[in-house]
């Protein structure tokens, strides 16, 4: 009986981690390119955004995350210093909240204010993207878990994709190496 019991929470346990695996854990690869040369995104002020967004920098850094997921949220205080320690023509930051819409592509105004509540209280102080039901299933179909980041460049295409959340001086290696490439 006990042997039994130690099987069933071994496969408990199991199960459990491989649901909640990608919520903060961590893969780097190359994405195909021109994956964001064409998308439309609600701003957190209801302002439309387009892919026009990526020709302010060198490089673009898009983080998907979501309200629920708490390395989400960990990092982001270091991602709104990363934020105003590089030149903007070089490097930015942009957020997508994935879970500010429901399954018809509807934003869903009480997830818009706690995402701008998250922001607030981590100092995620740069742009945040309320995604459009196209820009979910032609652009974030390939999200898995959250955070998963983009590097973008200016014309959309990504140059390396970021599953997991990093530490500060993480992030900064990877801007690094990406911007003495470009």
């Amino acid at each position: 009986m006990i042997r039994k019991l130690k099987r069933a929470a071994a496969i408990l346990c199991l199960s459990a981690s491989l649901l909640t695996a990608g919520c903060g854990s961590s893969e780097e690869q190359t994405a195909s390119s021109g994956q964001f040369s064409s998308f439309v995104a609600t701003a957190m002020d209801g302002t439309s955004i387009d892919q026009e967004i990526l020709k302010n920098s060198k490089v673009t850094m898009l983080n998907v995350w979501a309200t629920f997921c708490g390395p989400c949220l960990n990092e982001m205080p270091d991602l709104g210093e990363i934020a105003s320690e590089y030149d903007s023509s070089d490097f930015q930051i942009v957020g997508i909240v994935l879970d500010a819409i429901d399954s018809s592509g509807e934003i869903v105004q009480s997830q818009v204010e706690k995402a701008q509540g998250l922001i607030e209280q981590t100092g995620a102080d740069y742009l945040h993207l309320l995604p459009s039901q196209t820009l979910m299933e032609t652009r974030l179909n390939t999200v898995v878990s959250v955070p998963t980041t983009f590097f973008v460049d200016a014309d959309g295409n990504i140059l390396r994709t970021v599953t997991g959340s990093k530490e500060k001086d993480d992030w900064k290696s990877i801007i690094d190496e990406i911007l003495a490439d470009k």
